[in-house]
């Protein structure tokens, strides 16, 4: 479904990148069902953003025989990937292939279109479209207009313009002439320019991906120099301009005095550890007390360069329990941050370490266009403890590689098959460089020398939490530190991974077929006899519900899980099991942090389509994604820890609480997070959605009417399990209607009662805590945050109240600015921002 932006605008990607496998689909389903909106897509994707008024001129200007209905259904076609009532955003894989096809280009790098011919001989050039589009959007913000001409130089490759332009917004950062306005004071007009300064760095983060590959020497520089000052501007590590290429250098004080105040900061404490087998390697820790610890100018992860003594060194991201081989072994250690910090550490180590070979990193080499999922990838090898290095297909190494060169994987996805395709030969899988990695469901090259050196992972994005996680990783290991592969189960051979004879393999194919919306009905039912008969791994198809590796926990873990999916367990047992693992350290997905310190949200996807509201009026909502559990005391923590409270940004309009923040009334990890008010959940949803990268608004409060879908499902249940309240299937006082035996008198640790859940798999929608709803209680329109201090609606029930309270369809409120311990809140998105669980 779209992402819905926000009324005043949200983040749009400038990147011209190839279409992935939904894009394909979306596009070729546009053109066997509306292949008239094409022309009239083709004519705007050189706008960032597309406004009614660009859209209808667009059509009457270049499209004059048709009518005004073509507009609506573009508006609401699959084509678009992010709408509000002001503006909608085209995919922007979608938006490649047309607009290169106005550049009479191929569509997109390591892309094939066979409609790159359709355009017809007399429909407007390229020039003719971007006199238009300029004409037209004159009345953008300069901000706006920057974008757009990026854009538009990006695709043309014209590497002088993009120049000009990088200058334009460097020029805008250091410009200091502007007046002060009327009745402005001079710290007035400071913050006025550091919020202009922040909108042109998020600008840079928007157009710098899309600048990658068009760049010559000078623009270069200047984008390095422009995305080391948007990475400090806006307080994040800086992943999405690339890999920082060259030596760390502190920014010029021209730019360095125009850098608004801090938004976060983080810092490190760095240990030199050694295995019995390998080399020495940094392990990040904590910094604690008044130790040396390094001071990195963003959250984590950060940027941090790593030179052993004589060599240029490298940047990593980091963050607490990242371990970075120190390759070649050195005692002495510069380590460099983006704003030029610089801290000297010296290694006693053995002699017998520093004569250790260094072994060269892999080499993980991708289709350009294959950029972003590469760099995860890296990331999660480099923090395994395997040293990589991206390097994008050049397609003139045909010759094979030298003797000695560093081994390497070769992701093997559409976009790298066609740009093989294109060659008419395939990689040689014998050598160094032959071990290939399929990340997408996508044919392996016939059969041939190296035949063997084939491994799938089509489920990667879920890293660590992948089936086979633990056995790509092994493999990987075994082959950059050997040149062999670990064993034919852990990697299978080409021929067995192309025939699907591997248990393993053969299922993560199969779930990547579920997942693509081209598979016909026939070909699901038979997917789904299959996945039976090797063992469906799928969450909740089976008899253990609770999405955690049980196969990797401990015993006394796993027991704890299993008592908490039997439904005859009582509800004294369950609050004992949730504080028992909250001692152990509660594995379980959603309930935690994730690796880079943010928290772990497990979202459920609730399907769009009419509903059954209150008393049987019918509602229809899109499709959306709601966390399975409310928010727990960690997961709050870490916007406490980041000094949430003291950054204006999550406080527009929400009344800052004082004193601030209130403890939480029960402060095990994983129980839900009390004593907050309607503002303070507000905040937090803008934190993390910002922290997350996501545009403005995406990430909130549900609504009532979502919050109720999400609850009864389309059939209207009363309550998330039935029609009646079945005793012991929620934390609630049993005791004061007669409704069972049960009154823990507390919250409980989320998820312990799962077969309470919802249809959709959605826990502790009944009891446990109150959850704060976006809308105001009086009006279900009225969305936007106020100081109004209106009554706010609460849903659910808690372990307060009695079990009428629970219904689904039982309606709450209280005012805002007030605190109690048995209410929460959870998360809503409206895209899938992780795998859903």
């Amino acid at each position: 479904m779209p992402q819905t932006l926000p009324e005043t605008g949200g983040e749009r990607p400038v990147t011209w990148r190839a279409p992935n496998t939904l894009e394909r689909f979306l596009l070729q389903d546009a053109r066997e069902r509306w292949p008239e909106i094409i022309p009239l897509a083709r004519l705007l994707v050189l706008a960032p953003r597309i406004e009614p008024l660009l859209l209808r001129n667009a059509r009457q200007r270049f499209l004059p025989a048709s009518d005004a209905e073509l507009e609506s259904q573009l508006w609401l076609s699959g084509l678009v990937a992010a709408r509000s009532t002001r503006e909608i955003v085209l995919h922007p894989g979608i938006a490649c292939v047309l607009a290169a096809q106005l550049a009479g280009a191929r569509s997109c790098p390591g892309h094939q279109d066979e409609h790159d011919s359709e355009v017809a001989e007399d429909a407007p050039s390229l020039e003719a479209i971007w006199t238009f589009t300029c004409e037209h959007t004159r009345h953008w913000s300069a901000e706006d207009r920057l974008e757009r001409d990026l854009r538009y130089h990006a695709l043309r490759a014209d590497s002088a313009a993009i120049n000009e332009g990088l200058e334009a917004i460097l020029a805008r950062i250091a410009d200091e002439s502007e007046p002060l306005a009327a009745g402005e004071t001079s710290e007035q007009r400071r913050s006025r320019l550091d919020q202009r300064r922040i909108g042109l760095a998020r600008l840079a983060k928007r157009v710098l991906p899309g600048l990658r590959g068009r760049l010559d020497g000078c623009s270069a520089e200047k984008a390095r120099l422009l995305a080391r000052y948007a990475a400090l501007a806006l307080g994040d590590g800086g992943d999405w301009s690339g890999e920082p290429v060259g030596a760390p250098e502190a920014l010029p004080d021209w730019l360095k005095g125009r850098l608004p105040p801090p938004m976060a900061q983080s810092r490190l404490g760095v240990e030199v550890r050694r295995d019995d087998a390998g080399p020495p390697v940094l392990h990040f820790v904590p910094a604690t007390g008044e130790e040396a610890g390094i001071e990195l100018p963003s959250p984590l992860p950060g940027r941090l360069h790593i030179a052993p003594a004589g060599h240029v060194g490298a940047w990593h991201a980091v963050k607490i329990g990242s371990r970075v081989p120190l390759s070649p072994p050195s005692r002495s250690v510069r380590l460099t941050t983006l704003n030029g910090s610089q801290w000297e550490l010296v290694a006693e180590l053995p002699a017998e370490a520093l004569e250790t070979q260094a072994q060269p990193p892999l080499l993980l080499v991708h289709a350009q266009a294959d950029f972003e999922q590469a760099r995860a990838i890296a990331e999660w090898l480099r923090g395994q403890g395997i040293a990589v290095e991206l390097a994008p297909e050049a397609m003139e190494r045909r010759d094979g590689p030298s003797a000695n060169a560093a081994r390497a994987v070769r992701l093997w996805t559409q976009a790298m098959h066609d740009l093989w395709a294109a060659s008419t030969t395939e990689p040689d899988q014998a050598g160094p460089e032959g071990f290939l990695l399929r990340i997408e469901s996508v044919d392996a090259p016939s059969l041939g020398t190296g035949a063997g050196h084939l491994l799938d992972w089509l489920d990667w994005r879920r890293l660590a939490e992948s089936a086979g996680a633990d056995g790509v990783f092994q493999a990987l290991d075994d082959w950059w530190r050997t040149g062999k592969l670990s064993s034919p189960e852990e990697a299978p051979s080409g021929a067995e991974a192309r025939d699907g004879t591997s248990r393993s393999a053969e299922i993560a194919r199969l779930l990547a077929e579920i997942e693509d919306p081209a598979t016909e009905p026939p070909r699901r039912l038979a997917i789904g006899d299959r996945l039976a008969e090797l063992g469906d791994p799928r969450p909740g198809v089976g008899t253990i519900e609770i999405e955690v590796p049980v196969s990797s926990l401990p015993q006394d873990i796993r027991a704890l899980l299993d008592e908490i999916a039997d439904p005859g367990t009582e509800p004294p047992r369950r609050l004992a099991i949730g504080d028992e693992l909250a001692r152990l350290g509660d594995p379980r997905p959603g309930v935690g942090l994730r690796s880079d310190g943010l928290p772990d949200i497990a979202w459920v996807e609730i399907p769009g389509g009419p509903f059954i509201y209150q008393d049987g009026e019918t509602r229809k909502l899109p499709t959306f994604w709601i966390a399975r559990y409310p928010v727990t005391n960690a997961q709050y923590q870490t916007f406490i820890d980041d000094r949430g409270y003291e950054e204006p940004r999550w406080w527009v309009d929400p009344v800052r609480p004082e004193p601030q923040p209130s403890p939480s009334r029960w402060p095990q990890p994983n129980r839900p997070r009390t004593d907050l008010d309607w503002y303070e959940a507000v905040a937090f949803t803008r934190w993390l959605n910002a922290r997350l990268g996501l545009s403005e608004g995406s990430l909130r409060l549900p609504t009532e009417l979502e919050w109720e879908k999400a609850a009864r499902g389309e059939q209207g249940r009363i309550y998330p399990w039935g029609v009646e309240y079945r005793s012991g299937h929620a934390n609630v006082n049993e005791k004061v209607a007669g409704g069972g035996p049960w009154y823990l008198a507390q919250a409980t640790a989320v998820g312990l009662y799962p077969h309470g859940g919802s249809p959709d798999g959605v826990d502790d929608l009944a009891g446990n805590v109150l959850e704060w709803c976006l809308n105001k209680h009086g009006d279900l329109t009225a969305l936007t945050p106020d100081n109004s201090g209106d009554r706010r609606a609460l849903r659910g029930g808690s372990w307060f109240d009695d079990p009428d309270f629970a219904r689904a369809d039982d309606r709450g409120w209280y005012l805002p600015e007030f605190r109690l311990n048995y209410w929460g809140f959870r998360l809503l998105s409206s895209v899938p921002i992780e795998p859903v669980r």
